[in-house]
């Protein structure tokens, strides 16, 4: 789950806007299908690599739904749970993907060890014995699927891609990032993202096929108050909304 601070909410209402991690993923796949660059690598196999976009974070569904809640009546966010929590979520959403095919499992495996080698935990007996396990799922994968040409370069750009259409996304839904940011696109060249207002990004040096296009999110908004002691704030309870993003082309 996604937590938005609304405490500046025109009506001075104190709230929170949810964003499930699953709708969060959805929305990465939106970024990506307008995505410029969709020939490097054959039909079948970018089909393969959106579809993966879209559902790596499929295992944080039942998290999701559970709306816990920390000691300050906050629902907990997902940069909040301990690596025991998180370690069985990442291999739930590893598992969502088998039936889109090896490579999908190949990219969602490889976003989530990047996190963990990213981060202070991985040197954890925990973390380093996941890490063992899931490379030696990753080469059982891209061997299964690296045939004909089908190749380690068309899996990595993949990859990257994935990557960068999950920071944008997390960029757009969490509110919490500068309001410009630089990323490193698949091809090495750095793209420019700066938040105009709240509905309104831009890039720059522009990427996308269309002229400009707008992406969505289902999310919901609920009271601190209904976040209190052992109470969890029930989404269905909540006042249902989307949030909208316009983006466009910024300056070079």
């Amino acid at each position: 789950m996604i937590r938005r601070d609304e405490s500046n909410a025109p009506d001075a209402s104190a709230r929170w806007t949810l964003i499930s991690q699953v709708d969060h993923a959805r929305l990465a796949g939106q970024l990506a299908r307008h995505w410029r660059d969709q020939t490097f690598a054959p039909p079948e196999v970018m089909a393969e690599i959106l579809a993966a976009i879209d559902h790596h974070d499929d295992g944080w569904l039942a998290w999701d739904r559970a709306l816990a809640v920390d000691e300050a009546s906050r629902p907990r966010t997902f940069t909040e749970l301990t690596l025991d929590e998180t370690l069985p979520i990442w291999d739930a959403s590893i598992t969502k993907v088998e039936p889109l095919g090896s490579l999908a499992v190949w990219l969602v495996a490889g976003h989530f060890v990047a996190l963990l080698k990213a981060s202070d935990r991985q040197t954890s007996g925990p973390g380093q014995a996941w890490l063992a396990r899931i490379d030696r799922l990753q080469a059982d994968r891209l061997t299964a699927w690296q045939t004909g040409d089908r190749t380690l370069e068309q899996a990595t750009y993949g990859l990257r891609l994935l990557q960068m259409f999950d920071a944008m996304s997390l960029w757009l839904c969490c509110r919490e990032f500068p309001d410009t940011w630089i990323r490193t696109a698949p091809d090495g060249s750095e793209l420019r993202w700066s938040m105009i207002d709240p509905k309104t990004a831009t890039v720059a040096p522009w990427p996308f096929s269309e002229p400009e296009f707008t992406v969505s999110t289902p999310a919901a908004q609920v009271l601190r108050s209904a976040c209190t002691g052992d109470q969890r704030p029930l989404v269905a309870d909540g006042q249902q909304r989307a949030l909208h993003w316009r983006i466009m082309p910024g300056d070079v």
